[in-house]
C-alpha cells in the first residue's frame, strides 16, 4: 500500500499519509484528475526527535552532522588517541562530511555552565568528505577536555 496525501491549488503537500516503510510517492496529477508516471522516487519521512536506525543518534542529529539516519553504521563519532601513553602529545579525528562546519573546542574543567575555548585555527573548519586529524600536545596541567562542534556550513 502507497502513502497518500493533499496539495493546495499550487500543489504544495500539505498533510501526508505514509505507507508501513514510512515512504512516501509522489506523482503528478492535472487539475483533471489525470495521473502521470512517478515524479520522484520514494521520499523516506523521519521524525526528527526518532531514531529510525538504532544508532543512539536522533534522526535530526544526524541531518546536522551529515550522517545517514537510515543507516546504523553511519554515525558523527570522535576518536581520542594519546601516542605514546604519558608523552602528553594526542590526536582527536573525526569524519567531517561535505557541507558541515566545524569546531574543536576545549575546557580545562567542567562544571555547569563550562566555558568552552576554540582551539586555535580550528574553528569553523569546512568539512571536505574525509577524516580530519587535530594534533596536540597538554603540558603542566593534570587535565583538559574536548569536543567537536558540527554545524550545517553557511
Amino acid at each position: 500500500m502507497y502513502g497518500y496525501g493533499t496539495t493546495d491549488e499550487h500543489g504544495a503537500l500539505l498533510t501526508a499519509v505514509l505507507d508501513a516503510t514510512n515512504t512516501f510517492h509522489v506523482w503528478p496529477g492535472d487539475r483533471a484528475g489525470n495521473i502521470g508516471a512517478a515524479a520522484s522516487d520514494a521520499v523516506l519521512v523521519l521524525n526528527p526527535s526518532g531514531d529510525f536506525d538504532g544508532d543512539g543518534m536522533s534522526n535530526a542529529d544526524e541531518e546536522t552532522a551529515g550522517t545517514g539516519a537510515d543507516e546504523g553504521t553511519s554515525r558523527f563519532t570522535v576518536d581520542a588517541l594519546e601516542t605514546p601513553v604519558g608523552s602528553g602529545t594526542f590526536t582527536i579525528t573525526w569524519f567531517a562530511a561535505t557541507g558541515r562546519a566545524y569546531s574543536l573546542l576545549y575546557a580545562d574543567e567542567l562544571t555547569n555552565g563550562t566555558a568552552w575555548a576554540g582551539v586555535d585555527d580550528w574553528t569553523n573548519v569546512a568539512g571536505q568528505g574525509a577524516l580530519v586529524t587535530y594534533t596536540g600536545t597538554v603540558t603542566g596541567l593534570d587535565q583538559r577536555f574536548y569536543r567537536v562542534n558540527v554545524r550545517r556550513a553557511e
